[in-house]
């Protein structure tokens, strides 16, 4: 849960809209967490264990290696969501985001007036700063316009945040899948525990990854958990994001190796 509140002290601190709802954090942790980490129980030995030194009775169970790899880990997950949220709005073109979110035709900002939101409806007719602000469209992956302008301006960076709001879900939730196989070893390569060894993980994962698309594309379920559907550009971000979790969690398992 590192990465969830990382990502929310991050654009709260920032005085930005809410990245994510309370429904939204409630499916995460239950229904996108859940079957990953039970899985987990069914992982088969871990390769060289009987090689290891025996623990000492006096060792903390979450030791100082453990704690900086679940602070890593999960602040890459924090750092990543609120990438995608911010980059939404102010920078869609980020050669970070490989495919690009311009692609939905939507309107930019800048940082000052995502950061201060808040400040839109009673800044508009007497702040300078707010005075050529006209909100904002977009179209999602079905073609459906989203139009905040004219008198649902300052709407744009509430309600409007929904766009945002989904891809930022949606890092935070392949992030954690992705590093659901991280945790197939706690020291070993996944090169060399390979993926399938667990054959209830890998159902697990495309099991959540399922329910995770059916709630940005079954209308009911967009409108309850306030996502719209991704494109494709908008998921080759969303994999580009997320993706590289595995290879920090590789390089904390390479530094505990050659630490033993």
């Amino acid at each position: 849960n590192i990465g969830e509140v990382l990502g929310i002290f991050i654009t709260s601190g920032l005085g930005m809209p809410s990245m994510f709802s309370p429904v939204q954090l409630l499916w995460v942790n239950l229904v996108t967490d859940g079957p990953p980490a039970t899985a987990l129980s069914f992982n088969p030995a871990e390769p060289g264990l009987m090689k290891l030194k025996p623990r000492r009775r006096s060792d903390s169970f979450v030791n100082k290696e453990t704690l900086a790899r679940y602070l890593t880990v999960g602040g890459y997950m924090g750092i990543a969501c609120a990438f995608v949220f911010v980059g939404w709005y102010v920078w869609p073109d980020n050669p970070l985001f490989v495919s690009g979110l311009q692609h939905d035709g939507h309107d930019t900002v800048t940082f000052y007036e995502i950061t201060n939101w808040a400040k839109c409806s009673s800044s508009i007719s007497t702040d300078g700063r707010w005075a050529d602000f006209a909100g904002g469209q977009y179209v999602d992956a079905t073609g459906k316009l989203y139009d905040f302008t004219g008198s649902s301006a300052c709407n744009y960076l509430e309600d409007g945040r929904a766009k945002a709001s989904t891809l930022a879900l949606s890092v935070l939730v392949c992030s954690e899948l992705f590093n659901s196989f991280n945790a197939l070893s706690e020291r070993s390569s996944i090169l060399s525990v390979k993926p399938w060894s667990n054959k209830w993980l890998l159902a697990s994962v495309l099991g959540a990854l399922g329910l995770h698309v059916s709630i940005l594309y079954i209308p009911p379920l967009t409108r309850v958990f306030g996502t719209v559907p991704l494109s494709g550009h908008e998921w080759v971000t969303v994999l580009a994001l997320s993706a590289p979790i595995l290879l920090v969690e590789e390089a904390m398992k390479f530094i505990v190796r050659r630490k033993d």
